[in-house]
């Protein structure tokens, strides 16, 4: 797991500037919603007709939507079914309240149709399939908690500022050490282990998360001349350590999992022993077994479906075909920088830039694959102020259902 999540962090170019004083926004298409004599004229933007009208009329708006074909529907509805065990008369009505479809705690037509819009117009920054299942890439973006909380990724980055104003006169291990620092305070607040990180050879140009030392790793070039050395900014070196914190958190929560599903300590370190892995250490397993996670609730179901991708059925080769297509897509890109380095030219250039564009897509698509990095690249970017995954949390209002 831990290879591919290095490879994935590649993922987007990235500046060089030490540490700039602005992150542009990211790009949302502007739309709009207006309603006339109490109808709705025309959707747009969930989340403005969300402010201005409330949930009964994105629940009426998002009802009329029918994004699938009806046979996409019914595998839908056969999907939910065949997974019963999980999603169970409750989960389905926290769903069905979170897509606006009626809470009935049934599989619809209506229900899964509801789901599919909410995944047409909520696709945040890597784009959910629209297929009606709210399966491991949906459910934590309907069900964000610990540093997936918009109050979390606010709280880091206001406490990251200090470091910023203090950027030039840190040493490169002194930035790491404190945004390190900064992000454990996240991490202890949502009662997972504090990591502790240093250089590694093995990785090139970002940071990975280490379960099995409970480490953040970073090229080692980040370490001794700072994140500009490795093709870096600052504020992606900030970025890249909320990034891998998440996936300590994934991790962490995935033990827990287990604890609420009845393993004891022994029983969690065997199942993250499977085809050889190293385990998690031992002071991370007793204190997932002492807060186990309760069965059936969404953070439990989050774990065990990113748990059963990696762990799973056939898991080990759904992980091997991703590292090999993420593998293949960063030898194209270096491949193309080297010979624009080598052989300078426009023509040089824009064939670089082209093999980049075109790496970057075939990344996006891997990490649209795995979802423990698609939700922990959705998570990074609620550092964004003005992200779809931000502006959703903040303008979303907790339904009574929710609040019982």
């Amino acid at each position: 797991m831990g290879s591919l999540m290095s490879t994935l962090r590649n993922r987007r170019p990235t500046g060089v500037a030490e540490y700039p004083s602005a992150r542009s926004p990211s790009v949302r298409t502007p739309l709009s919603a207006s309603t006339h004599g109490g109808l709705i004229v025309g959707l747009g933007d969930p989340l403005v007709l969300q402010r201005v009208a409330g949930n009964v009329a994105v629940g009426a708006a998002v009802a009329a939507e029918r994004p699938l074909e009806s046979t996409q529907a019914a595998l839908a509805q056969r999907w939910y079914r065949s997974h019963s065990d999980e999603y169970t008369p409750r989960m389905l009505r926290l769903i069905q309240e979170r897509v606006h479809a009626p809470v009935t705690g049934r599989v619809s037509p209506a229900f899964v149709q509801a789901v599919a819009a909410w995944q047409r117009r909520f696709p945040g920054e890597v784009e959910l399939d629209v297929d009606g299942i709210a399966g491991p890439a949906m459910l934590p973006r309907l069900f964000p908690d610990g540093l997936n909380e918009l109050a979390t990724a606010r709280g880091y980055w206001t406490a990251s500022h200090a470091v910023r104003e203090e950027w030039q006169e840190l040493g490169p291990v002194e930035r790491v050490g404190r945004l390190v620092n900064e992000v454990n305070v996240a991490l202890r607040e949502t009662l997972v282990p504090q990591a502790s990180f240093r250089g590694d050879d093995s990785v090139q140009g970002t940071a990975r998360f280490q379960p099995s030392t409970w480490e953040i790793l970073f090229d080692p070039r980040i370490l001794v001349s700072g994140p500009k050395a490795a093709g870096m900014s600052g504020f992606d070196l900030t970025e890249n350590v909320y990034h891998e914190a998440r996936h300590a958190e994934q991790v962490f929560n995935m033990a827990r999992m287990l604890a609420g599903s009845g393993l004891d300590e022994a029983g969690i370190q065997r199942q993250f022993r499977k085809d050889g892995s190293p385990g998690l250490p031992d002071h991370v397993v007793s204190r997932a077994w002492a807060y186990p996670l309760q069965r059936g609730t969404p953070l439990w179901l989050i774990a065990k479906q990113m748990f059963d991708f990696i762990y799973g059925h056939r898991g080990q080769k759904r992980l091997s075909a991703l590292r090999a297509q993420s593998r293949k897509a960063e030898a194209a890109k270096l491949a193309a920088l080297e010979r624009a380095v080598t052989h300078p030219s426009r023509e040089t250039s824009e064939e670089a830039a082209l093999a980049r564009i075109r790496a970057d897509l075939a990344l996006r698509r891997a990490e649209k694959a795995a979802p423990w990095e698609n939700d922990a690249e959705e998570t990074s970017y609620l550092l964004l102020e003005e992200s779809p995954a931000a502006a959703y949390q903040r303008d979303r209002r907790p339904s009574a259902y929710e609040q019982r």
